[in-house]
């Protein structure tokens, strides 16, 4: 009877893990691919960012699963993880015409509405010694702040705001044609075009509202096709730089690249996980972006530590053709 008793607890628990990987594999593929119904509901949008972490987490169930020997179940997780990294992969692969130099450095940062390290900042730019400079969520206390930079950057186009929607354009080289447009959320794009010796570009500074429980995406998205107006009255070369508030997953995102007929410089490089740094490996997702259009040759993209953001800040050098 013991033998008996035994058998059906060891029974009981094998039944239990496997239960639980089956709930574990069921509920990770729902929210891979949840984020794909945002059209109908624009909340699900916020699970659309995370593809790096389920491929990751069903890669582990799946060892469990193949650890346990259920192979029928090893074939059904293998299947499941094909989805995310479909994803995943070709941001890795293939080549975004790399330069073996460059000639321009763009720095892009979200400080953070609310951090008060000024002067941590100030010593970054200066190190990092880009030829352009975008600092988003620039309140009007970050504006006086780094008024100091015009020794640096001779023109500055910026937008005031006391929240997030404060944005500011840094430039070694004459702006001109410079324009802010508000959108309608109350956040802004700012567009100039950069006069230089090996010619003319534009570049747009973006910043569009974040996503939330109430709204999900659809404010976002608004902002996205705002920002898709203003950049088709754009003609010629053009960079466009910021944070997206989106990854590349959402169809927001592939809805505003494939409009405005841009390159994610990302393609090629890698994933660069730029948000959430206090939460390293574990939710950090990729919402900054570089995107060019016309003769532009990458040769550097890359994440930089922000004291006091949650955002880490994107330097992008290119080889002007």
């Amino acid at each position: 009877m013991m033998n008996i008793a035994r058998r059906f607890r060891l029974h009981k628990s094998t039944s239990t893990i496997d239960a639980t990987l089956i709930v574990l594999l069921l509920i990770i593929s729902v929210c891979t691919n949840a984020g794909y119904l945002s059209g109908f509901i624009p909340q699900l949008d916020l699970l659309i960012h995370f593809q790096l972490q389920y491929l990751i987490a069903l890669i582990l169930v799946a060892t469990c699963i193949l650890i346990r020997k259920k192979f029928r179940l090893l074939m059904l997780s293998i299947i499941l993880i094909a989805i995310p990294m479909s994803r995943v992969v070709p941001w890795y692969l293939g080549s975004n015409d790399t330069a073996t130099s460059s000639n321009l450095k763009i720095f892009s940062a979200n400080v953070k509405a609310n951090n008060y390290n000024y002067h941590s900042f100030i010593e970054l730019v200066n190190a990092c010694n880009p030829d352009i400079l975008i600092v988003i969520e620039a309140t009007s206390i970050w504006q006086i702040q780094l008024k100091g930079l015009i020794d640096s950057f001779p023109y500055l186009l910026a937008h005031e705001s006391d929240g997030g929607a404060g944005i500011m354009l840094f430039s070694k080289y004459p702006m001109l044609n410079k324009s802010i447009h508000v959108h309608s959320s109350g956040m802004a794009t700012l567009t100039a075009e950069i006069s230089r010796q090996q010619g003319n570009f534009s570049i747009a500074a973006v910043h569009p509202i974040r996503p939330g429980i109430r709204h999900g995406s659809r404010l976002r998205d608004k902002d996205l096709l705002e920002i898709s107006k203003v950049l088709s009255t754009i003609t010629g070369r053009l960079i466009v730089i910021g944070d997206l508030n989106t990854t590349m997953w959402s169809k927001g995102y592939t809805k505003f690249v494939k409009s405005n007929n841009l390159l994610n410089v990302s393609k090629g490089n890698g994933i660069i996980l730029t948000w959430g740094k206090y939460l390293k490996s574990l939710l950090s997702i990729p919402i900054d972006h570089c995107f060019t259009r016309g003769d532009f040759s990458v040769h550097s993209l890359y994440a930089i530590e922000i004291s006091g953001s949650n955002h880490d800040g994107l330097v992008f050098e290119v080889h002007e053709r």
